[in-house]
C-alpha cells in the first residue's frame, strides 16, 4: 500500500499531526480562531511577542486536549490579552499537565475557581501581571 504522506500533494490526509512543541513567536496575529490546528496535538504550546493577540480559542486546540497531550502553556509578551475567564478557560479546557506560565498579558484578574479541572502543575508562574485592587 503507498503511503499517502510521501505525495507531493498532501491534500487533507492529516500526515503529520503529531508535534511536540508550537511556538507562535513576534507576529501580529489577533485571534486564533476554534479549530485553527485541525487533527494537531502539541505537547508544548507557547505564545511569545504577541501584542495584538486578544483571543485564543481554546478549541483551536482541539485534539491536543482531547487527548490530553498539553505539557506546557505559556503566553508571555501579549499585553492586549486580557480576558481573565478566556484565559484560565484555556488552561482548564487543555488540562495542561506540567507547566503553566503568564508574562506580561493584560488580565486584571484570576477569576474564582480559574482552576477547574483538577490539575496537577509543577510549576505556575505569574509575572507582571497587574491585578486589579
Amino acid at each position: 500500500m503507498k503511503n499517502k504522506c510521501s505525495t507531493k500533494k498532501l491534500k487533507s490526509y492529516n500526515c503529520f499531526t503529531d508535534f511536540g512543541r508550537l511556538e507562535i513567536k513576534s507576529t501580529s496575529i489577533t485571534a486564533i480562531d476554534a479549530e485553527t490546528f485541525g487533527n494537531a496535538t502539541f505537547e508544548v504550546i507557547l505564545f511569545r511577542n504577541n501584542p495584538m493577540l486578544t483571543k485564543i480559542d481554546p478549541k483551536a486546540f482541539s485534539k491536543s486536549a482531547e487527548a490530553e497531550t498539553v505539557q506546557v502553556l505559556g503566553i508571555f509578551n501579549s499585553s492586549q490579552y486580557s480576558d481573565s475567564e478566556q484565559v484560565f478557560e484555556l488552561v482548564n479546557y487543555l488540562k495542561v499537565k506540567s507547566k503553566v506560565g503568564f508574562d506580561n498579558i493584560g488580565i486584571k484578574e484570576i477569576p474564582d475557581n480559574a482552576f477547574k479541572t483538577d490539575l496537577e502543575l509543577s510549576y505556575l508562574m505569574l509575572m507582571e501581571i497587574r491585578l486589579k485592587e
